[in-house]
């Protein structure tokens, strides 16, 4: 054993030498991380899968409650302002009163006011 140098005295003793321990290492960490990855990957398509068909399921659900309330008569969507708030909003609107001011008088909101105001025009 004299003369020899660590990594062939390794050798003799049945070790691997360190360039092939750090090949060894690389590999382990590469199937590892292979390994790992591929199951986080695999994870995540199931889950984004699984959550698309909730999306989906949920989409048809919720149109078929709609079509069910329409067939019953439910009318959907905001309610209407009635014609006499209307009326005051055209009157107003004449007299030249600004769309904001006319908003807070009446307590309704400016996009009202302003459909009726292009209605107007």
């Amino acid at each position: 054993m004299a003369g020899q140098t660590g990594d062939q005295r390794s050798r003799v003793d049945g070790e691997t030498s360190k360039p092939e321990r750090a090949t060894l290492f690389r590999r382990k960490a590469e199937a590892r991380e292979t390994r790992f990855e591929g199951k986080g990957k695999a994870r995540r398509w199931r889950r984004r899968a699984e959550g698309a068909e909730i999306q989906k399921s949920s989409f048809f659900i919720i149109k078929a409650g709609l079509k069910r309330a329409v067939a019953q008569g439910v009318k959907l969507g905001r309610p209407k302002i009635d014609s006499v708030t209307e009326r005051k909003v055209r009157k107003q609107l004449a007299k030249g009163i600004g769309i904001l001011k006319v908003a807070k008088s009446l307590g309704i909101g400016t996009g009202t006011v302003q459909r009726i105001a292009n209605e107007l025009r």
